[in-house]
């Protein structure tokens, strides 16, 4: 059986961290809050390393791993 890696993002867990709301994290990073939304539900298959980059500033992230979880299936 093949094992399959799993990628989440962990953005509405880091949101309850810092008592930030989707929609204040749109309007700081610029960002669609459609897009916030979609990430925070796992709901995206394509992210673009721009929105990455614009988060991780705005939640003061330096390690990537933070903001995402890997997983083997």
């Amino acid at each position: 059986m093949t094992k399959r890696t799993i990628i989440e993002v962990r953005l509405r867990e880091l949101l309850i961290d810092v008592n930030m709301t989707q929609l204040e994290l749109a309007n700081r990073t610029g960002l669609r809050p459609a897009t916030i939304s979609k990430l925070a539900s796992n709901k995206l298959e394509r992210v673009q390393l721009e929105h990455i980059a614009r988060i991780m500033d705005e939640l003061e992230i330096t390690d990537i791993s933070k903001l995402f979880r890997v997983t083997r299936s």
